[in-house]
């Protein structure tokens, strides 16, 4: 193995100038002069390298041994970060036959997604290019691969069914390119598979039951996917972060939630109905929930208050009736509570003043009556609070100056005459 410093003086590695031979370059020590046939590793990341010489990569796969090869952050495997351009193709990629991690992210290669590597590829990144095309049938012949990551491209049809077959996946990014068709069930045979990311992707059909069988992580948001979330999607025992934000979800609340959840993201849809306290009962890892900006009625469940791990609790643009929860008072970490925009009524309960981490406090434009609660000088950390839009009356109390001017301001006050 060579490795090669970042701190080497390489302004004379150049393979076209009077010293050809790099076993005598600044830096560079051969046990056997010109002779590096062993080679496994060849790392000159974070250096000024400014080119790839010709015949580079078709001499490298000469070296049977070689195994990775990292260019990366020169002014150019890892070659990701450089200036690469034209076709994959014709950089000879496909020379290296020992291959097993190529990161090409953040180049300009426009071409298909390339299908003459080596099989024995376990890492595929080549995001932030402009591939175009598909994601060929042919990818399942990559049995070792555990990540494929072509985000940000311009991938522009199915996924292949053939995805299912790559038994050792573990994730699979393809977020941010113009992919339509549906999803293929055969993603759920993968029981490798822990994270699937394909937002900002234009799909615009339903989900299969089964897709999140094995999953951790799954990121759906910023699509056009329609009809009601699968009752299982949400249910599966890993899933630890879940995000199906902007699309066009229809229906009501699947009744059954994983109580591995973290984070769960289902704002900017049309679900409609009641929120489940059954369901919001069993989340107790969760700290960050999202159902903004859908349709959803009735009360807004007591049972939110029984989960202690919560730093985000974003309600707002629903249509909820009833009383402000005094059970939301026994969410001690909450940071960030979002009601505003509902159909509540009643008092605020002195109960909201017990939650000493809230940052921002956001209950506007609703039909909230009475008084502000005194209780609200204990919210020493709150740097945003909007009550405008209500029925409140009565006086600011004058608790409320306590608070520390000079580090947090108070937005959006609102005292109807």
């Amino acid at each position: 193995m060579i490795e090669l410093s970042r701190f080497l003086n390489t302004s004379a590695w150049n393979l076209s100038g009077s010293e050809r031979n790099p076993c005598l370059w600044d830096g560079v020590v051969c046990s056997r002069p010109d002779n590096i046939s062993t080679l496994e590793s060849l790392d000159v990341s974070n250096n000024s390298l400014s080119s790839i010489p010709n015949g580079f990569m078709t001499n490298c796969g000469t070296l049977v041994g070689l195994k990775q090869l990292n260019l990366s952050r020169n002014q150019l495997l890892d070659i990701s970060h450089n200036r690469l351009s034209g076709n994959f193709r014709d950089y000879g990629f496909d020379a290296l036959v020992q291959l097993t991690n190529l990161s090409l992210n953040f180049n300009k290669l426009a071409s298909p997604v390339p299908t003459n590597l080596a099989k024995s590829l376990v890492n595929l990144e080549v995001s932030d290019n402009l591939l175009s095309g598909s994601i060929p049938e042919g990818i399942e012949d990559y049995q070792e691969l555990r990540l494929i990551d072509l985000s940000d491209n311009h991938l522009n049809s199915r996924l292949p069914s053939s995805l299912g077959n790559l038994s050792k996946l573990e994730s699979l990014l393809l977020s941010n390119n113009h992919l339509n068709g549906k999803f293929p069930e055969s993603l759920s045979k993968i029981q490798t598979l822990s994270r699937f990311a394909v937002n900002r992707s234009n799909f615009t059909r339903t989900i299969p039951p089964g897709i999140t069988k094995h999953l951790e992580n799954l990121d759906l948001s910023f699509n056009l996917l329609n009809g009601s979330i699968p009752a299982d999607l949400l249910s599966q025992p890993k899933l630890v972060s879940v995000d199906l934000s902007y699309n066009h979800f229809v229906g009501w609340l699947p009744q059954s939630l994983s109580n591995s959840l973290v984070r769960l993201r289902l704002g900017s849809n049309k679900l409609t109905g009641f929120v489940p306290s059954a369901a919001i009962e069993s989340l107790q890892n969760l700290t960050y929930l999202e159902m903004d900006n859908n349709k959803l009625t009735d009360h807004i469940p007591p049972a939110f208050g029984n989960l202690l791990s919560l730093n985000l609790l974003n309600l707002e643009m629903n249509e909820f009736t009833g009383i402000l929860p005094p059970a939301l008072g026994n969410i001690a970490s909450l940071q960030v509570m979002k009601l505003q925009q509902n159909k509540l009524t009643g008092e605020i309960p002195d109960e909201i003043g017990l939650l000493s981490k809230l940052l921002i406090l956001d209950i506007s434009w609703n039909a909230l009556s009475g008084s502000i609660p005194s209780s609200f000088s204990n919210l020493a950390e709150l740097s945003n609070m909007k009550l405008l839009g209500n029925n409140l009356s009565g006086t600011i109390p004058d608790s409320i100056a306590d608070l520390n001017s000079s580090v947090h301001s108070t937005q959006a006050w609102s005292k109807p005459a």
